[in-house]
């Protein structure tokens, strides 16, 4: 009998321990794949952290543009209203894939490397290409603050006196992220 109930102690043992490895592997299990469907969605994040950018700039701009009444404050609007739109992710240049989810956007849209400052005294971000004047915006690091929320830093740099740092808070909604909500950290 204490040969029997000794046995179960110990198969009872060995069941109880099965399930712990079970349940510690499955959590470790599902917090991997929690993870990589994280990095799966940072490039859809990021792309609606950029397109709200883009997007907001071209509606303010344009209509800046249509109202100023005086000359100088069209000269001034006008010039803002950039034509040509760069994109930084992380510091670094885009892939040509994630420069392609913006061909909607009515702007000339190139990789960061193709910017620079115009000069040293008026330093403004202008296109290598065809020295237009233009605007940096980025996308860098993404802060999950709830499964379905997240915040992104981000802003824009268009010279050395006209630029903003950003918290962009952007939620999945209906299967796409969204820009919720924007705060300025800093600008100049």
């Amino acid at each position: 009998m204490i040969c029997r109930l000794a046995n179960y102690g110990l198969h009872l043992t060995i069941i109880i321990l099965a399930i712990f490895v079970f349940a510690a592997a499955h959590a470790r299990a599902q917090g991997t794949a929690g993870t990589g469907s994280h990095a799966a969605q940072e490039r859809d994040i990021r792309e609606a952290v950029i397109r709200y950018q883009m997007e907001e700039w071209v509606r303010q701009g344009d209509k800046n543009e249509g109202e100023v009444k005086n000359k100088r404050d069209k000269a001034i609007a006008k010039q803002l209203n950039f034509q040509v739109f760069f994109v930084s992710i992380n510091g670094k240049d885009p892939s040509d894939e994630f420069l392609k989810l913006f061909e909607s956007v009515p702007r000339t849209i190139k990789k960061r490397s193709r910017a620079k400052m115009s000069s040293p005294n008026m330093e403004w971000v202008t296109d290598k290409d065809t020295h237009q004047p233009g605007i940096i915006f980025s996308a860098g690091k993404i802060r999950w603050t709830k499964e379905s929320e997240v915040e992104v830093e981000g802003g824009y740099h268009c010279g050395s006196l006209c630029g903003a740092g950003e918290l962009f808070t952007v939620q999945l909604q209906n299967g796409r992220w969204r820009v919720i909500q924007k705060r300025m950290k800093w600008i100049s």
